[in-house]
């Protein structure tokens, strides 16, 4: 304060030295150097020391001092030449005394005390905040928080907008500050309007699903919401949890609250000992207690409420110039509506009363973006000052408004954005029907405070919603109050908790099957609260408001258009695509043999060998034991001769207590300051797997690239890994924070604006594991080069991924094999992911099949789940229906923990062996039909595992199924899901199903209904949609041998006897085969009569197929090589036709008669020994 005070004078001076000059000038020149110096204000206002005349002015100063307040210096008379001193200076009279003393009262003394008692009366109201969740952070009184919170004040504007005379020229420069590019500060006194509560009467009228929270969190009671201007109704009279600190609430007649002690507003650091937790947080993960559910909030918005905390101060329209639909500036139209065309539109909002959050922001900026015909980006951000933005995924901005200006109608966009100058908000509305997607118009509230963002919006009436993960819950999420926290954490996967991924990004369809999908990129701790309206609300604690909307309209396409935003998916190396064995706990190379030797004898495909842990030395990333993994680098070389692969485990963290000059990863990093900092700017220390503690390296760092690529290397040259497991990347830490907790006692900003406590416990906590940011985690206020812990923590995981990727790539120079635990959105653009500890029960394997179909819903095709669970004990009919679903996981791998029985197939006996040969034998003859699908997400963004849903997408009655999926369009897998079972109950779409076994019709109706097919012990039933042609391979002990064995083609017939399918061919493995066109694309039609669909008639292979049969009946497939960039090596060696109306008389292929088989009863059609070449078009003709 102090400091701030000597640059306060200084301004003065400026000022009254410059008084013959201009005094505008002089008076801007000080304003001037006022603010400038604010921070240093801010920096200096808790200063409780003596103010000494050095702390004023300085000694350089010494003399404007004393000029400036009349010190007066006496002089000897030199001819006296006697010494000067104090006695000899001139004095003032009696009267010049008492003019001083009255002065000094009537304009010093009684101001002062005036002011003090003004401010006293403030403090009075305004207690200190101890925990960081009233007024004001952490540690400062309100009143405090405003004297020091300088960031946007401006009193010299605030004064001139209130005045008359300031109002109509503010309204001009609101007007010209729209079409800036980055506006000017503009700001505005601090709002001083009190909310006032609505009257119960209109409270009480609102409907019960309308209702959006005025007061999440603890502390809820009838004088605290009414204070907020919110209503508060209590529906029912009981004891409920209040979910922020897990602290109870007895609700009495009267809607009061009485809370518990919560224990939770003491420090961290203050409640740890031995590195173990002793408060809440910890006793509560201890206890397994999840989250309590929500229901309908006692304390609500008002209905009808335009703008709770903001209000419009302009809004503008830039539209393509050729067609400009309307452009409205509703500070002087008077007209409430505004539509616009393809183009873009700013406005602004003013803050005109406080949120109950500190550090509201005064203005803000909503820039809508129309970037595609069938993509809209809505952003909203503080207009005067840069807030934390993602840097990752990297989002294209396109804008319509600059592109394809002359050839873009306005109605050939799929949406339109309504905004109505009388209510805060937004609507997007689809164009074809009409349909209102999002309203967010005076819907609950805006609020956007420094560590506090909320948003609401009502959602079709009739919307299922799929999406906001990671989380444990049903594929159709439910919307009667239902919260999913994201913020990336280890934890077991259950219900009710935040996991290891964040994924804001939801998708709605509407009964009809119009879909729409909404994204928020946004990497802070959130939440997202889905309720019966149905509505949607976003609340996090930092970053910005960044929306974007997909409109469609058929699931396909909203996550094709998603992924075209986050990054398309990877294409992984076929390799990727077999069977993968793990286990945590092999202990020795010896025993990793042992079970991959068994396994490969029993007859059961494999292509990857995988370590967990315990092959490092001590467990050290980038080591192996020399002594229980001895010949391992022999080992890796036997597998590779065998034509199979091997990935290690590699851990997020890095030793840090090996003694210097033992541990390179650990030494290096220190060197290029790689790691992640504490708020003191040394390494942040904490503990995994390492002996002694663990570092993390920063992955937002450049530095990371080398750093992590070189130890990469290092660990190659010794081991040849194929592929890269990333585990703990959350990051998991196993303290909360340091061994000592996280620090909270910093009064002074970070070099990230937020002080320590700020960070670790911010004004509103999501309801996290542990109630508590950094449990079993880093501390939030640990530094990375793009931002705070705080607000990076989600992108950790994600950020490993990138990183790890591309040093794989540059090992290998083939594509990257990556699987990571945490995750973000844009993480299928760089690797895979596995749904981590699940448990081996019943329930957990159901649970994991809309697991996988999420994330394909996410952009993450590349997914599975530990076959027969990580934790506990399998059974062996659990492992044995779980190895039979795991077969047909995008990612297919067994995997589980070190204190459980072994599970591997043979380990379990025959049962478990049968059941899983039998499936993997399936999935490897189906691998030339996966792995195009797997090209299909990467070029296009498309699905590999998909709900029911996404084929049928006007079908309600598939909207919720999550017990039976699809591999593609065509193929459906229903795995047995209980216990005791040998039949399943399978809905069944519309059209023709085959079984994939007995080739026989299972259904063919008009309508979808429920079937029961079934399910012997070692068998998963399987079905073939009619209209589609499978290519498929003999199955082999690996994917390579599998590779070399002739194309076979499994056609399923539909009503009009047509069926389609292509076939995508590249060399499995090298990097970018379809952007550089090494590859080849055939597509298989089968028809009727002498017309192959989609080829022009009487082209010259129908005519020669019409000499050959001397008929133009019966039915013809084709296949046509529609690109040719490398050649298909393997032939056409056989063709099998379900649902073939008999008789059959002949079979020809290209013009030659050929041998056939037909069974009439199955109607199965079979053509064996062709030898047919892929890469000319053949014809094969029944007649």
């Amino acid at each position: 304060m102090l400091d701030g005070i000597k640059h306060i004078l200084r301004s003065i001076r400026v000022f009254r030295r410059s008084k013959a000059g201009n005094p505008n000038q002089a008076f801007g020149e000080a304003l001037q150097q006022h603010i400038a110096s604010s921070a240093e204000l801010n920096q200096h206002s808790f200063s409780h020391q003596k103010p000494t005349y050095e702390h004023f002015v300085g000694e350089e100063d010494d003399d404007d001092y004393e000029e400036d307040f009349g010190v007066v210096d006496c002089e000897c008379d030199d001819e006296n030449k006697r010494k000067c001193g104090r006695k000899d200076c001139p004095r003032p009279n009696i009267a010049t005394i008492l003019v001083c003393v009255l002065l000094f009262l009537v304009f010093v003394l009684l101001p002062a005390v005036y002011l003090l008692h003004c401010f006293d009366l403030l403090k009075s109201h305004w207690e200190v905040n101890e925990d960081g969740n009233g007024d004001g952070p952490s540690g400062y009184s309100a009143w405090e928080y405003a004297m020091v919170d300088h960031t946007y004040g401006d009193s010299v504007i605030g004064d001139f907008a209130s005045s008359a005379k300031g109002k109509g020229a503010l309204k001009k420069r609101l007007r010209e500050i729209v079409i800036t590019e980055r506006p000017p500060v503009l700001e505005t006194s601090a709002p001083t309007r009190s909310p006032t509560p609505p009257p119960h009467s209109q409270c009480s009228a609102l409907p019960e699903a309308r209702r959006f929270d005025c007061f999440p969190g603890e502390g809820a009671s009838k004088e605290g919401c009414e204070a907020r201007g919110c209503c508060w109704v209590p529906t029912v009279q009981e004891v409920r949890r209040d979910y922020n600190y897990g602290s109870k609430v007895e609700v009495n007649s009267e809607g009061q609250g009485n809370k518990e002690p919560n224990n939770l507003s003491n420090s961290v650091d203050s409640h740890n000992e031995g590195g173990k937790m002793k408060n809440v947080a910890d006793r509560k993960a201890a206890e397994g207690e999840g989250l309590p559910p929500l229901n309908v909030p006692y304390c609500y918005f008002p209905p009808g409420d335009t703008g709770h905390y903001y209000s419009w101060v302009n809004i503008s329209s830039e539209v393509v110039p050729s067609y400009r639909d309307l452009e409205l500036d509703p500070l002087e139209d008077e007209r409430s509506l505004m539509e616009t065309g393809l183009g873009s539109m700013t406005g602004f909002l003013k803050l005109h009363t406080p949120s109950p959050y500190p550090s509201d922001i005064p203005l803000l900026r909503v820039d809508v973006k129309f970037e595609t015909k069938e993509r809209l980006r809505v952003k909203i951000t503080d207009a005067s000052h840069p807030r934390y933005e993602p840097p990752y995924p990297e989002v294209p901005i396109l804008d319509i408004s600059r592109k394809d200006r002359n050839t873009v109608q306005p109605q050939d966009s799929l949406y339109r954005v309504e905004m109505d100058k009388s209510r805060v908000g937004f609507a997007v509305i689809r164009r074809s029907n009409n349909r209102t997607l999002f309203d967010s118009r005076s819907v609950g509230a805006l609020v956007y405070a420094d560590q506090f963002l909320q948003m609401s919006a009502l959602l079709p009436s009739d919307s299922s919603m799929y999406g906001i993960g990671e989380h444990q819950a049903p594929l159709n999420l439910p919307v009667n109050w239902q919260r999913f926290v994201l913020f990336n954490h280890d934890s077991v996967p259950k219900n009710n908790t935040n996991l290891y991924g964040s994924h804001p990004f939801y998708m709605a369809t509407e009964k009809d099957g119009s879909s729409h999908g909404v994204f928020l990129l946004n990497s802070n701790a959130m939440e997202v609260i889905l309720q019966p309206g149905p509505a949607v609300t976003f609340r996090a604690i930092g970053g910005v408001i960044d929306l974007h909307f997909f409109l469609g309209p058929s699931p396909r396409e909203v996550v094709a258009q998603y992924t075209d935003l986050v990054g398309r998916p990877f294409m992984p190396p076929l390799w990727g695509l077999g069977f993968h064995l793990c286990r945590f706990g092999y202990k020795t190379l010896n025993r990793t043999r042992e079970v991959c030797e068994s396994v490969r004898k029993a007859g059961i495909p494999l292509d990857v060998q995988w370590n967990d842990l315990d092959y490092m030395k001590q467990g050290n990333d980038f080591t192996y034991d020399p002594e229980t993994f001895k010949g391992l680098p022999e080992f890796v070389e036997e597998l590779h001769k065998l034509g199979m692969h091997y990935v290690p485990l590699i851990d997020a963290g890095i030793s840090g207590g090996d003694k210097a000059g033992t541990y390179p990863p650990y030494d290096e990093g220190l060197a290029a300051g790689v790691f992640i900092k504490n708020s003191s700017g040394l390494p942040f220390v904490g503990k995994v797997w390492n002996k002694v503690s663990t570092v993390w390296p920063d992955f937002t760092n450049p530095t990371s690239v080398p750093y992590w690529s070189t130890q990469m290397e290092r660990l190659h040259k010794q081991v040849a890994f194929d592929g890269a497991w990333i585990d703990m990347n959350e990051p998991s830490n196993f303290y909360s924070g340091t061994e000592k907790g996280c620090p909270t006692s910093g009064t002074e900003p970070g070099p990230y604006g937020r002080r320590e406590a700020d960070l670790e416990h911010p004004p509103y906590l999501p309801p996290v594991e542990g109630s508590l940011l950094a449990f079993k985690t880093v501390c939030m206020s640990a530094r990375h080069f793009a931002g705070s812990h705080y607000d990076v923590h989600n992108l950790h995981g994600f950020t490993h991924a990138i990183v790890t990727s591309f040093a794989m790539t540059e090992l290998r120079g083939r594509r990257p094999f990556v699987i990571s635990r945490s995750t973000f959105a844009g993480h299928g653009h760089y690797a895979g992911h596995w749904s981590g500890d699940e448990a081996s029960t019943w329930t957990d394997m159901a649970n994991t099949v809309p697991a996988i179909l999420n994330f394909n819903i996410f952009g993450v095709p590349l997914v599975g789940a530990d076959i027969c669970g990580f934790n506990g004990n399998t059974t062996v009919e659990l492992c044995s229906r779980w190895s039979q679903l795991g077969a047909f996981y995008p990612f297919s791998r067994n995997h589980n923990t070190d204190d459980g029985i072994d599970q591997d197939p043979v380990s379990l006996g025959p049962l478990v062996v049968q059941s899983a040969r039998k499936a993997l034998l399936i999935r490897y003859s189906l691998l030339p039909y996966l792995y195009t699908l797997f090209w299909r997400a990467h070029a296009f963004g498309d699905t590999v595992a998909r709900p029911l849903f996404f084929e049928f997408p006007d079908d309600p009655n598939t909207h919720g199924i999550d017990r039976q999926f699809l591999w593609g369009s065509g193929f459906m897998i229903v795995p047995v899901l209980d216990e005791g079972k040998t039949a399943v109950d399978a809905y069944i779409p519309k059209g023709i199903w085959y079984d994939f076994y007995s080739k026989e019709v299972i259904s063919s109706s008009e309508t979808g209904h429920m079937v029961t097919l079934p399910a012997p012990a070692d068998t998963i039933p399987l079905l073939v949609r009619g209209g589609t042609i499978i290519p498929m391979q003999a199955p082999n002990m690996t994917t390579g041998q599998t590779r070399q064995n002739k194309i076979e083609l499994m056609v399923a017939v539909d009503n009009d006897t047509t069926a389609s399918g292509v076939l995508y061919w590249d060399d499995d493995d090298s990097l970018n085969t379809w952007e550089e066109g090494h590859y080849s694309f055939l597509t298989f039609t089968l028809g009727k009569g002498n017309t192959t669909p989609g080829r022009r008639p009487d082209s010259n292979a129908e005519l020669a197929a019409k000499q050959v049969t001397g008929t133009a009946e019966g039915s013809v497939l084709s296949g046509v090589v529609t690109w040719r960039g490398v050649p298909v090596p393997v032939n056409l060696g056989a063709v099998r036709v379900m649902g073939v109306s008999g008789p059959v008389r002949g079979v020809s292929a290209n013009g030659q008669s050929v041998p056939f088989s037909y069974d009439t009863k199955s109607k199965y059609l079979v053509v064996e020994n062709l030898d047919l070449d892929l890469n000319t078009v053949f014809i094969i003709m029944w007649y």
